[in-house]
């Protein structure tokens, strides 16, 4: 039997603050209704951060990122990195940074008001430390009354879609503004929401989209390989997924459209559609809901195969890449490094 893990096992929260921006779509004037103490964190903001940040992974499909350097004058910036100094308070941070957020806000007509929740919690098995923030309002919705068996109307809040968010790892930006690991390339996803409606929370947080075709294409590689192994598909079915998956982003390469993540979850397991998407989307590998197409990164999604009579050989095109299979093009020779065990077994007792 599987262990009964509660939610919120994972993470530790620190802080959590929640604010208010007064503002009406298609009308400039704001208010701000800050908070002069951060919550206590109990249970229910333990279970309150938890299910937000499962939404944030598993229902919006994040686009990941980096922070706007070219945005010298972003406030935001300048209040979070005095917070991580320790020269400011959590508290202190968010009032701040919501006074930054109101004037980015005046700037959007359509935009309107809504609660800001500031949340800092530790991945408990990595250890990183996170920042959360995300814009929210109360929904109409309805309950049933267990004494009078009757349908009220309440609001509450429907976290299964949240519009505009952005998850910061602090520890990871900390190493990439230090230049300690080069291998970050991210550190930063966030949740664009409907295009004009979302650029102020955008402009307020400093999100920059710096991935290139390269990078955007060995994440889906890496997901998929990883994904196609897990769910143990045979050998002939990975040939299939994958040769699908190449020739749809083939297809959206030559027509200049977008290669959604989505449609490549739909090829890999249209019985399960979203199963792929949820899996590589997560902070694990990092894939965006578009892709941006690199045709040398994905070619390595085919396969080399010849047969004939005596000898039959198929491989990933990933093998040449990896220079785990070597061609030799003035001997005319393959060579094939780190064998496996079982072949290797064999060639011994046919030796």
């Amino acid at each position: 039997m599987a262990e009964f893990k509660e939610k919120g096992h994972d993470i530790d929260v620190s802080n959590i603050i929640v604010h208010k921006i007064n503002k009406i779509g298609g009308q400039k004037p704001t208010s701000l209704k800050l908070a002069d103490k951060e919550l206590v964190v109990n249970k229910q903001e333990l279970h309150f951060v938890a299910d937000t940040r499962k939404s944030f992974q598993r229902r919006s499909k994040p686009t990941y990122g980096i922070f706007d350097l070219s945005d010298a004058y972003n406030d935001f910036h300048a209040q979070l990195q005095s917070y991580v100094d320790e020269k400011i308070d959590f508290l202190n941070f968010t009032r701040k940074s919501m006074e930054y957020y109101e004037n980015q806000i005046k700037k959007s007509a359509p935009a309107t008001g809504a609660f800001m929740v500031f949340a800092n919690y530790t991945y408990k098995p990595t250890t990183d430390r996170y920042l959360l923030i995300f814009s929210i309002n109360n929904k109409q919705g309805y309950n049933l009354n267990e004494d009078e068996l009757t349908i009220q109307q309440i609001l509450n809040l429907d976290l299964s879609r949240l519009d505009v968010a952005a998850l910061l790892n602090v520890s990871k930006w900390q190493k990439y503004i230090t230049g300690g690991d080069e291998s970050i390339k991210t550190y930063l996803s966030f949740i664009k929401g409907k295009k004009n409606l979302s650029d102020y929370f955008l402009d307020f947080i400093g999100c920059a989209d710096k991935s290139t075709n390269a990078d955007s294409s060995k994440l889906l590689l890496t997901a998929l390989n990883q994904y196609l192994l897990d769910r143990g598909y045979s050998t002939d079915e990975v040939k299939s997924k994958k040769k699908a998956v190449y020739d749809y982003c083939q297809t959206c390469i030559k027509e200049g459209s977008e290669v959604l993540l989505d449609q490549i979850s739909y090829l890999i397991n249209n019985e399960d559609p979203e199963d792929f998407s949820l899996f590589a989307s997560g902070e694990d590998y990092g894939v965006g809901e578009v892709i941006k197409p690199d045709g040398s990164v994905l070619r390595t999604l085919q396969y080399i195969e010849y047969k004939s009579p005596d000898l039959t050989i198929s491989f990933s095109k990933n093998k040449l890449t990896k220079r785990e299979i070597v061609y030799n093009a003035g001997s005319q020779s393959l060579t094939i490094k780190s064998l496996p065990a079982d072949l290797i077994k064999q060639l011994e007792q046919n030796g």
